[in-house]
């Protein structure tokens, strides 16, 4: 179904996530039970947005499978949804080909 280069770059995007939420889980974590501070909200903030940009990036990718290259400045919803959310939960599940 995917090709190696495809498969190369998703495996590397989800490799980037797991590693940012690894980096920082102890921030994450302790936000949940003690108010962050305004630096802590910053870092928060900047996690969120890391992570947002690598599933875009894995959507992106899906997108271009499906429906040929993906037009930019669309957006996400333009696109098959269905079919990637699908896609990605294989991704998460580990039972890409």
């Amino acid at each position: 179904m995917l090709d190696d280069r495809t498969q190369v770059l998703l495996r590397r995007e989800l490799q980037q996530i797991e590693k940012l939420l690894s980096e920082y889980d102890d921030l994450i974590e302790s936000s949940r039970s003690i108010a962050p501070t305004l630096i802590e909200y910053t870092a928060l903030g900047a996690v969120l947005q890391s992570f947002y940009n690598g599933v875009e990036n894995i959507f992106q990718t899906i997108g271009m499978i499906k429906k040929g290259p993906y037009h930019k400045g669309r957006g996400l919803f333009h696109c098959d949804i269905d079919a990637q959310c699908e896609f990605l939960l294989h991704l998460f599940s580990g039972t890409i080909n």
